[in-house]
């Protein structure tokens, strides 16, 4: 999580690390951000999270395993919270205690956001906080935390060794190639407890350079 070379695409390759540097520098010395973009990114209602938004009837979906599968889940707000009153906590378990499954083949949980629109040249901030009860197991992804700009490539995942019982905050950069929009991805891939809180997403304007590049230069791995 954080500033490491993998929270923006030009950390996923030697070759681009000047680029990497130079990206840092520049957003990280501005603080001409937008306000939070991300609807009931606080984590605090059902009701903010889940009601469509004033333009295109957009809300947070939510995508479970089936029922009759070798994993449950449930989801809920916790009175743990970073900021504010709740957070929303994922717990997926084996349906069978005795037996549970060594490797999951289907994803069971995955929440997806309403979408950001996004112009080319802007930069994009993520951020947040995850607290993990219990370290994902058997999954070498964990949970994960993504954007639709860059897929599950650019994920940060919280695997079996991740750090329990404090408030972790984390956050990551992408620059827009092309305008279009967003979504924010929150995918549980094993079985573990993890919750999530202060969700932000804001975004400062279009400046020469490298932020303009084609997409193209910006990762050589197919898009999700």
């Amino acid at each position: 999580g954080g500033n490491g070379p993998m929270s923006t695409p030009y950390g996923i390759c030697f070759q681009t690390l000047p680029d990497y540097w130079r990206f840092i520098e520049n957003v990280t010395s501005s603080s001409t951000w937008s306000k939070n973009l991300l609807q009931g990114g606080g984590c605090e209602s059902w009701d903010e999270m889940l009601k469509p938004d004033g333009d295109g009837g957009d809300q947070w979906r939510a995508t479970r395993s089936r029922d009759d599968g070798p994993v449950r889940v449930y989801v809920q707000l916790s009175p743990r919270a970073a900021e504010g009153r709740y957070s929303m906590q994922v717990v997926a378990y084996p349906a069978n205690p005795s037996d549970p499954p060594a490797v999951i083949q289907e994803t069971p949980f995955r929440f997806e956001s309403p979408a950001i629109d996004v112009f080319a040249g802007e930069v994009v901030k993520v951020s947040g906080k995850v607290w993990v009860n219990t370290p994902p197991m058997a999954s070498s992804d964990g949970f994960m935390i993504y954007d639709t700009l860059l897929g599950s490539a650019g994920a940060l995942r919280w695997r079996e060794d991740a750090s329990v019982g404090q408030w972790i905050p984390f956050q990551f950069f992408r620059p827009v190639p092309q305008s279009g929009q967003m979504r924010i991805v929150l995918e549980m891939t094993g079985m573990g407890d993890v919750q999530v809180d202060d969700l932000q997403v804001v975004k400062q304007g279009g400046r020469p350079g490298i932020f303009n590049a084609p997409p193209s230069t910006l990762l050589p791995l197919s898009q999700e």
